[in-house]
């Protein structure tokens, strides 16, 4: 799994496989993800480096110009 932190959501996704589950939900408040182009990623599950075997992935996203919530 490369790392996205910090990316764009709309080029992570397009660097996964086409294939793949994934979930990208709001890491701020409780706004839905309408255009990923507007989303960077704050965390990812699995981590940077983990196989990519067929699970699902988790990105937790922030809008661009805002901060991402410091992870707890």
């Amino acid at each position: 799994m490369p790392n996205f932190v910090g990316q764009g959501m709309k080029a992570a996704r397009s660097t996964l496989p086409a294939n793949a589950s994934i979930t990208v939900k709001d890491a701020v408040q409780r706004r839905r993800v309408l255009q990923e182009s507007n989303w960077k990623v704050c965390t990812q599950d699995p981590k940077a480096g983990a196989a990519l075997t067929g699970q699902p992935l988790t990105f937790p996203v922030a809008k661009t110009e805002e901060s991402c919530p410091l992870a707890g």
